[in-house]
């Protein structure tokens, strides 16, 4: 069965319109009619029309194409894998709810951001104990924390969808919370807007990291994370693939699908390279960030020996994680954990050094796992 069959086989029709809607984006325009062919086979693999005019895939040569890899394909091929259970429980669950995935961190040790409570309609509950599941529960315990900013999440959701960071509290008679994007909203706005989200109506309440000076210098409206991928050697040690740190192009969260700048970190020394975005052609790249200004390229990136232990940690108290996308934040006190995705925006890697991400050694590492895809 062809690679559509097979796509269209397992997704249902509604599914794989948004699919499309969100993964493919708008249609590109074409230089010429030579690029029409390898522009259809670059979607059927996975590729989004623009990605495809950001690799300049059309003139790449047959073999020169084998070393790409679209985020649909790894992202198939690691959601099976990383889908193990064992006595009745599912690892990648951790992965797919925030709430799991910070308890299981917290229980061996992994530094993550402090949790101040969960907010649900059916379980809500605060660290403290106290019930956390209506908007006057909400209400009584915003006014009872002990600190001005949050960071309020989706226990399930990806690309930064859904997230709202808060500045401030004020705490008149009416709960006013005043959002990393300047935006004010009202505790009881607030809740109907958790409650409307269509993936989940539990939230995570977390602490609001303060990010590292350096980091900051860079961009301060963005908690700026650090992306590493992460694959499973075959005698199970971790394989660092590639690493970038992500900064925000406006107030909120980091995520280059929302328009945010992707800098290339060099595994070996942590110092920064170039920046670029998702959707301009390779050649383009700066060494200065956007909005702030400030010139990032040769800046080592603290605490980089810790980030890379922190990560090895994970990658050992999970061992049936075939391949993780770790998000790291860096606050003056060293590392935390934020998340792991087994979706982890390939384009992150492969728009800094475009055809090398599948090496030898990566090939035989997929193929070990079962995914016999690709040619040499």
């Amino acid at each position: 069965m062809s690679f559509i069959g097979k796509f269209t086989r397992r997704f249902r029709f509604g599914r794989y319109l948004t699919y499309m809607k969100y993964n493919f984006g708008p249609l590109v325009k074409l230089d010429s009619l030579k690029e029409i062919a390898p522009t259809i086979g670059a979607v059927a693999r996975g590729f989004s029309p623009v990605q495809t005019k950001v690799f300049g895939y059309a003139r790449l040569t047959p073999e020169e194409r084998q070393r790409y890899i679209s985020n649909f394909e790894i992202r198939e091929w690691l959601c099976r894998k990383n889908d193990r259970s064992t006595a009745g429980f599912s690892w990648k669950s951790i992965l797919d709810n925030k709430y799991l995935f910070h308890t299981f961190c917290k229980a061996n040790g992994i530094a993550v951001p402090e949790l101040y409570g969960l907010f649900d309609p059916g379980v809500g509950f605060t660290s403290a104990g106290a019930s956390l599941k209506t908007g006057t529960d909400f209400d009584n315990f915003l006014r009872n924390l002990d600190t001005q900013q949050l960071a309020i999440k989706p226990v399930l959701g990806s690309k930064g969808h859904g997230i709202y960071l808060v500045d401030q509290i004020s705490r008149d008679d009416q709960i006013k919370l005043t959002l990393a994007s300047g935006e004010q909203i009202g505790s009881q706005e607030l809740v109907a807007k958790m409650l409307a989200n269509p993936l989940t109506k539990a939230h995570i309440i977390q602490e609001r990291v303060k990010q590292h000076p350096d980091l900051d210098k860079i961009y301060s409206g963005s908690l700026n994370t650090i992306r590493i991928a992460v694959l499973r050697r075959s005698n199970g040690e971790p394989y660092f693939w590639f690493a970038a740190l992500r900064t925000g192009a406006r107030p909120g969260p980091d995520n280059i699908s929302l328009g945010g700048l992707a800098i290339y970190i060099d595994l070996q020394t942590g110092i920064l390279g170039h920046g670029r975005y998702n959707y301009k052609p390779v050649a383009e790249k700066t060494e200065v960030h956007p909005v702030s200004g400030y010139n990032f390229y040769g800046m080592p990136m603290p605490y980089w020996k810790e980030i890379i232990e922190l990560v090895k940690k994970a990658m050992h108290c999970m061992p049936y994680f075939v391949g993780v996308g770790w998000d790291v934040a860096v606050s003056d006190q060293g590392p935390m954990l934020i998340e792991g995705n087994d979706n982890f925006q390939l384009m992150l890697g492969q728009i800094h050094k475009p055809g090398t991400l599948l090496t030898d050694e990566v090939m035989d590492i997929i193929e070990h796992y079962g995914l016999k895809k690709f040619k040499r």
